[in-house]
């Protein structure tokens, strides 16, 4: 009877440990942004880790009963209770949804500290010196959550059951290259994610300098009131490739978007519409994206000669285009599972570089190289290089000038590499004779969000200062064309879904000069502003 019993309880408590992770799978599930089918990369890891834990859970339980020695069975006793208050921290979130770190942020340090001495004290005085009812309390839920267990079980198949076939994962085959013509064009966009026209280059704080994006608008026409589609890279860039005013993106599958255009609410599957790469590729031009969070190889490879992307965070912890095998895999999903435990990361107990911050520094150190090969590449017409920074979490320190994990690294570092980025590529570029021919693109997809990162550990006393925490709806535009070295301001508005048509122009060499571009903004803009456009940026 007791094995019997120290099973259901090593598989409760190994369930309510995992139950964060679980919960992924209650609604609806987003599979667009998985790099690999979820069935290899989370279900099995987190199955896997869920049972070696209650494997743990059960031996421990087994010897706890064997063993005679006071010290080593009070010590068992508050490795128990431990591990059952940090996993019974997780029905908090899962069934109601309580954030202590919002509380908290409104908090000074020395109320954080009165505050936890207050609840920390009589809590671990209860655990330590009545461990006999708190071991009897601790069971007692263990043995209510248990029907949990074959629930989440459940779900597991029927979730399991419901994903789309492992071919909707894999990237589909290219565009053939073609022969490029004589003398042509070529096009670099490069798209600096969240990259900010007012910190950039109106509100720079002191700290920061950027002597590359300065340089580069010296040479170029600087639109200056420039409002991107929307607020979120899974909108915007769909709107700005297509060069349509999209309403809603909606993930439909892993190789698939359904968007909605803004005027008359029609629905497309975004595969099925032009977009700046067909333009170029029904005129001739070999077409390449370096980027991130689109799965770029399964959206757009038909219009692609080369493609290199790096997903996109997708809420379940798997963000990683490398697909490991099963061990790594159950390291990783464990790993990440402690670095949620309260203090496990203040404690400096599971090295914070192994979090989120550390997968963000991997994608941009693959895909710098490959973001230098395809800008140099003659061969390319066209060459979109959506890059992951300024975007937090920080992966920068400005002040040493080189990649950094550390917690200090915030967001105006990322724009330091941002501006390092910049310059590489341009001494890269200048290196193979590519810099003066090639008309040059930066901008962004949208501002930086005070509202979606005020509330985290992103945010500190340095971005409150430059934003007064308030967003502002312009990014970068800065269009560098060859033979054309002065700075050329631009200060009407206009919606950026207006560099399709632009990109098309430039390479059909309908335009081909700063003053022929500002001429045709000022015919083009006013179609597509409409007049709630700063509404739809700031809510």
């Amino acid at each position: 009877m007791n094995a019997k019993r120290d099973f259901i309880l090593a598989v409760s408590l190994a369930n309510l440990c995992f139950l964060e992770r679980w919960s992924i799978l209650s609604g609806p599930f987003d599979s667009y942004l998985f790099p690999n089918h979820p069935f290899h990369s989370l279900i099995l890891p987190l199955l896997c880790s869920e049972l070696l834990l209650a494997a743990l859970f059960f031996a421990g339980a087994r010897l706890f009963r064997r063993v005679r020695s006071p010290v080593f069975v009070n010590s068992l006793r508050l490795l128990f209770l431990a591990v059952c208050v940090i996993s019974v921290n997780s029905i908090r979130w899962h069934l109601f949804h309580m954030a202590p770190e919002a509380v908290l942020q409104s908090l000074s340090s020395q109320q954080i500290f009165v505050i936890s001495t207050i609840i920390a004290v009589p809590f671990l005085w209860f655990i330590i010196w009545r461990q006999n009812v708190s071991v009897r309390a601790a069971v007692v839920i263990l043995l209510v959550f248990a029907p949990l267990a074959p629930i989440t079980l459940g779900r597991l198949a029927w979730f399991s059951y419901q994903l789309p076939p492992p071919l909707a994962f894999r990237d589909k085959p290219l565009a053939p290259t073609l022969v490029p013509k004589p003398n042509s064009p070529r096009f670099l966009w490069i798209i600096f994610d969240e990259l900010d026209s007012r910190l950039v280059f109106d509100r720079r704080p002191k700290s920061v300098s950027l002597p590359e994006f300065d340089r580069f608008r010296s040479e170029s026409l600087d639109a200056t009131r420039v409002r991107p589609p929307a607020n979120w890279t899974t909108l915007s860039v769909p709107s700005l490739l297509a060069g349509r005013d999209f309403s809603v993106a909606g993930v439909s599958r892993p190789d698939e978007l359904l968007v909605t255009e803004k005027e008359g609410g029609r629905q497309s599957d975004f595969t099925k519409l032009p977009n700046v790469f067909t333009d170029a590729r029904q005129a001739g031009f070999n077409t390449g994206i370096v980027g991130w969070h689109h799965p770029y190889g399964r959206l757009l490879n038909a219009s692609l000669t080369a493609c290199y992307w790096q997903p996109g965070s997708n809420g379940a912890g798997v963000n990683d285009l490398d697909n490991p095998t099963l061990p790594v895999a159950i390291w990783r999903t464990l790993r990440t599972q402690l670095t949620l435990f309260p203090l496990i990361r203040r404690l400096n107990i599971i090295d914070p570089k192994n979090g989120m911050r550390s997968i963000h520094l991997a994608k941009f150190v693959r895909m710098r190289p490959k973001a230098i090969e395809f800008a140099t590449n003659r061969n390319l017409g066209l060459v979109l290089l959506h890059l992951p920074i300024p975007h937090p979490p920080g992966i920068y320190d400005r002040r040493q000038k080189k990649l950094s994990l550390d917690d200090s690294s915030d967001y105006l570092d990322n724009l330091a590499l941002a501006d390092k980025t910049l310059g590489d590529l341009r001494r890269a570029m200048e290196a193979n004779g590519t810099w003066n021919g090639t008309t040059i693109l930066v901008s962004s997809d949208h501002p930086l969000r005070p509202g979606l990162w005020k509330g985290s550990s992103e945010w500190n006393a340095d971005l409150q200062a430059a934003t007064s925490g308030n967003q502002q709806p312009y990014v970068p535009f800065l269009l560098k064309m060859p033979g054309y070295w002065g700075h050329v301001p631009y200060e009407a508005d206009f919606d950026s879904v207006l560099t399709r048509d632009l990109i098309r122009l430039v390479m059909n060499g309908d335009v081909v000069n700063p003053q022929q571009v500002a001429e045709w903004l000022d015919e083009r803009r006013s179609i597509t502003l409409g007049p709630n456009i700063t509404t739809r940026l700031l809510n």
